[in-house]
């Protein structure tokens, strides 16, 4: 057992404990330098007989080195390479440097690393132990994130050590961490007593304060201090060196090995994982010999292991290295670059050509871009970016300098860096006189921080830039304008959205391709929310009638999910569900998750309007967990309010109101209004469904203000009018009522929508007074509801004649209408609705029927994905490709369904969703 260290132990056995169950594990430990990671990290690893152990380790000099960390985690388990879905295994075998380049998106990578690590648990419990992982190159830290999110079943521990204070690309939010902190008052005398040097108590009590009872600086401080300040008898160093006490310390040791070992330790800590061979054709250049690291390796500041060097610990290769002028360390990495030479691993030597460096310096950037192009083959995206930033400073020549920073910029983008992809390309937009250049970056620009900065300031700056270049380039002002469109939308413009939407599909029709296809969009899409459904479903169809749409292509691939989401405020929904299906499987199948929520929660609110709940609630749950894991605000944003109005309809009161406050809360900073209406109209609906009619009304208020303030005129966008309706009418609000049904009669008439239709007919059914015309007008909304093909209209219309009977004592029929109310109610799920629709049974003398609860009930979130792919058809294996879970998870989820449902095959399981409910 380590010294102080009881409580962390027992958690690390615990964890070992359960891989050797058989399931996950995750824990990351952070704290300063020095405080004992690594240690525990040690203990782990001794301490896990029956595990196959794998060890990684971050170091400085390989973060630009695409899938170093990766690659060495992984190389034990690579025999199980070929047990992955095939786009997986070529996307990791091309990043690994072991398969062919291929174009693949980094989640492909990540998804890869998810595969392959469950695929070796499956043949062998095991424990992965990842130090320093604040120093993983991007590429390798994203994967790993991956797959700590998302192991569940398999029995695969992974501990890492996180240093705090160091920024890093390894997000360990929302993971199991354990905050390592110095050793307590008895456990760090005790590691002082054990240095063996006289150490006087009350100087003791000084030093633990001092250093927080961090054990390597305890240990370097008092190998520091003289007998004398030890002993009490000389005063000690106020204030004490705690903040450089560890530095310090080093620094002296590395002095008594003398100046040539001091020069062969800063050729070692420039690249700390060279092989002996480098470092001896280095060591010549400068001079040196390399047998002199042997009084290094006495006092034990390094040990030679593995055919290279390697330190004791990584604070002495960074005080090694600092410890050096700046043009010595620049002659290392020259000399390094050099031993390397043109046949060696041309990264590598293109970063020590990038440090020995004084100004520019072409032959090192032209290292760097092929270095960049390699890391951009193997879909190292943002080490690619890092490339090509550092060779754009040392260009000195403005157009290749450009392209290098625009190259950059594209690869920040594609690796998910939007902090870096927008400094990169707004120096592009500083840097660009041609004005093509500056809209093309631009346009990346937008794309890249659409949802994270103030729309306003995008629509100004696109506006300009299209105007800059349209006399260049109609195309490229087009997509500008379309992009300014978007904006417009966003912030509540709709009647500009509107019209700058026009003058992009104007500018757009002589430019063709993708230029065309997105304005066209633009236009469909704001003409449809400002009432003009004709028109935006001609633009649609002018978009389908061409086979420019189709293709993987992400940019094709959102358009299609733009246009699906305009083709569902139409009410076209089998169109809608063919363009965005295919985009969701393009996205499952090539690992973009960037987007595929947005997509997922399109298809969310497809399925809630025509009634198919179970497959709305999965894919609204996905959408939210991928957009939590991977967030851009207004994905993660969407996703939450498409999921809170299912809540709303089921009455899930608390979960529902946590997150749409969550989903409004991301948004309002950057001044997108639509949320805030979306979440409204659906706490509109909870409290109408729960008989709060005074806060239904309140909320649906709201929303009516700003359908008014921002000029939104198809009822079915939000659809929350009737609710609004409805709740005023039980208020007794019978003017007000009116008033806004000659509103949706006219909306109603304006787009010759089925819902419409048939909502406002239940609605003047229930503001009718005489008998024989209110049911007359309830059963016209029964059969207007049933050709709009939503199936909660169908059941509340149905309830609202039920109850209309029941007051015209017409029994039987009452009956017989609220029997199919309450049968649909169950079935979606709409527990308020149902339990409504049960006390107007009773009064109608109804016996009680079964209940029944449909799968979206009885299954957790991911245990409903898994069932739904499971009824299709697909096996374990493509479940958990699709899914981007492992293998075992899929297992594991499944035989909790049967359980669950009661059923016993796979067979079984696909008639009892395709029904739609089981029976409780």
């Amino acid at each position: 057992m380590l010294l102080g260290r009881d409580g962390e132990c027992a958690q690390l056995d615990a964890l070992i404990t359960q891989v050797r169950a058989g399931s996950s594990a995750v824990l990351v430990l952070t704290g300063e330098a020095g405080v004992g990671k690594t240690s525990l990290l040690d203990y782990a690893a001794t301490h896990s007989s029956g595990l196959h152990v794998l060890r990684a380790r971050g170091i400085k000099s390989e973060r630009n080195l695409p899938f170093a960390g990766l690659s060495d985690l992984l190389r034990p388990v690579l025999g199980h390479l070929d047990a992955l879905p095939g786009t997986q295994r070529t996307a990791l075998a091309a990043a690994l440097a072991i398969g062919p380049a291929v174009s693949a998106d980094r989640f492909a990578i990540c998804a890869a690393t998810l595969s392959l690590l469950g695929e070796a648990a499956a043949r062998r419990p095991f424990l992965a132990v990842v130090d320093d992982v604040h120093w993983l190159d991007a590429a390798s830290a994203q994967a790993l994130e991956f797959a700590a999110r998302r192991l569940s079943h398999d029995a695969v521990g992974l501990v890492i050590a996180l240093r705090t204070g160091v920024p890093c690309s390894f997000d360990a939010a929302r993971m199991n961490t354990l905050p390592v902190t110095g050793l307590e008052g008895a456990a760090a005398r005790e590691l002082l007593t054990r240095t063996g040097r006289p150490i006087a108590p009350a100087v003791a009590d000084r030093l633990v304060s001092g250093t927080g009872g961090n054990p390597l600086a305890l240990l370097e401080l008092t190998g520091a201090l003289t007998d004398g300040e030890l002993t009490g008898l000389a005063s000690l160093p106020e204030p004490l060196p705690i903040a450089t006490a560890v530095q310090h310390a080093f620094a002296q040791r590395l002095d008594a090995t003398g100046s040539a070992a001091r020069q062969l330790l800063l050729l070692a800590a420039c690249d700390a994982t060279a092989d002996l061979a480098t470092l001896q054709r280095a060591s010549r250049l400068l001079g040196l010999d390399l047998a002199d690291l042997a009084s290094a390796e006495r006092v034990g500041l390094v040990r030679l292991k593995g055919g290279s060097v390697e330190f004791t610990h990584p604070l002495l290769r960074s005080a090694a290295y600092h410890a050096a002028e700046p043009q010595v360390r620049q002659a290392a990495h020259r000399a390094l670059a050099d031993s390397i030479g043109r046949q060696g691993d041309q990264v590598r030597r293109a970063w020590h050509l990038a440090a020995a460096a004084v100004g520019p310096d072409e032959d090192a950037a032209e290292s760097l871009d092929r270095a960049a192009q390699a890391a951009h083959a193997r879909n190292a995206f943002v080490t690619a970016s890092r490339a090509y930033q550092r060779a754009a400073e040392l260009t000195a020549d403005p157009g290749r300098q450009l392209a290098k920073w625009m190259a950059a910029g594209q690869a920040a983008c594609l690796g998910g860096d939007l902090d870096s992809a927008d400094r990169l390309l707004k120096q592009v937009i500083k840097l660009a006189a041609d004005p093509g250049i500056k809209a093309d970056a631009q346009a990346m620009l937008a794309y890249a921080t659409l949802w994270t900065s103030p729309p306003i300031t995008q629509y100004h700056r696109l506006i300009a830039d299209a105007e800059a270049v349209q006399p260049f380039d109609k195309g490229r002002a087009a997509t500008l304008l379309a992009l300014a469109s978007s904006v417009c939308i966003m912030i509540g413009r709709l009647d500009l959205g509107l019209e700058i939407a026009a003058r992009a599909v104007d500018l757009g029709r002589s430019a063709e391709g993708i230029a065309w296809l997105t304005s066209q969009a633009s236009l469909a899409h704001a003409s449809i929310l400002t009432g003009s459904r004709e028109t935006g479903r001609r633009s649609i169809a002018d978009i389908l009638a061409g086979s420019g749409i189709a293709g993987p292509d992400l940019a094709l691939q959102l358009l299609r999910m733009r246009c699906g989401q305009s083709l569902i405020w139409c009410e076209e929904y089998q169109s809608a569900e063919d363009l965005l299906t295919s985009s969701v499987a393009a996205g499952r199948a090539t690992g973009r998750l960037d987007d595929l929520p947005y997509g997922l929660a399109t298809l969310s609110d497809l399925y809630f309007r025509t009634g198919e709940w179970s497959l709305a609630y999965a894919h609204a749950a996905e959408a939210v967990e991928l957009s939590s894991d991977y967030p851009t605000n207004m994905n993660l944003s969407y996703a939450l309010v498409c999921a809170g109005r299912i809540d709303a309809a089921m009455g899930a009161a608390q979960v529902c109101h946590d997150r749409l406050a969550q989903a409004v809360a991301l948004v309002r900073p950057i001044g997108v209004v639509s949320v805030s209406a979306y979440a409204r109209a659906a706490r509109g609906m909870l409290e109408l469904g729960t008989a709060n009619y005074g806060l239904a009304a309140a909320e649906l208020a709201r929303v009516d203000a700003h359908v008014k303030q921002y000029g939104v005129r198809d009822p079915c966008v939000i659809q929350w009018r009737p609710d609004y309706i409805e709740s005023l009418i039980r208020l007794g609000r019978a003017a007000d009522a009116h008033e806004q049904l000659a509103l949706l009669d006219a909306e109603a008439a304006a787009t010759d929508s089925r819902w419409a239709k048939a909502t406002a007919a239940r609605c003047r059914g229930l503001l009718l007074k005489p008998p024989q015309q209110a049911i007359s007008q309830l059963e016209e909304a029964v059969r207007l509801a049933e050709e709009s093909a939503s199936v909660f209209e169908q059941a509340r219309a149905r309830l609202c004649l039920g109850q209309a009977l029941l007051r015209f004592r017409r029994r039987g029929e009452a009956g017989r209408q609220l029997t199919a109310a309450y049968l649909a109610f169950e079935q979606l799920g709409a527990q308020p609705w149902a339990d409504r629709t049960a006390t107007e049974l009773t009064t109608a003398g109804v016996s009680t029927i079964p209940q029944h609860k449909p799968v979206h009930i009885r299954l957790t979130p991911q245990e409903l994905r898994v069932a739904l792919q499971v009824a299709d058809g697909l096996s374990n294996h493509e479940v958990a490709a699709r899914l981007f879970l492992s293998h075992k998870t899929i297992e594991v989820h499944l035989g909790h369904i049967y359980d669950k449902l009661g059923v016993h095959s796979r067979t079984g399981l696909a008639r009892l969703i395709h029904s739609g409910a089981v029976q409780q």
